[in-house]
């Protein structure tokens, strides 16, 4: 196994196959990774890419202050 990384872009969510399962699309230099992820993963991803809020603070808000409070 290799120690290296590939730099990959969001291209967003969207549903997928006969169930619409939510998938997070992601796109390397000469391809692309599907990521099946859970409703509530799809909607807060979504809210990021749209620049929205949530009506309260989701877990991950929560320790985003929490870092930016210790200046990390």
């Amino acid at each position: 196994m290799t120690d290296s990384f590939i730099e990959v872009e969001l291209m967003g969510v969207t549903l997928l196959g006969a169930v619409n399962s939510p998938t997070v699309l992601l796109r390397g230099e000469d391809r692309i990774l599907f990521i099946s992820i859970g409703p509530f993963e799809a909607a807060a991803i979504g809210w990021g890419l749209e620049d929205e809020k949530p009506i309260r603070p989701m877990t991950h808000d929560l320790i985003i202050n929490l870092l930016a409070g210790l200046n990390c």
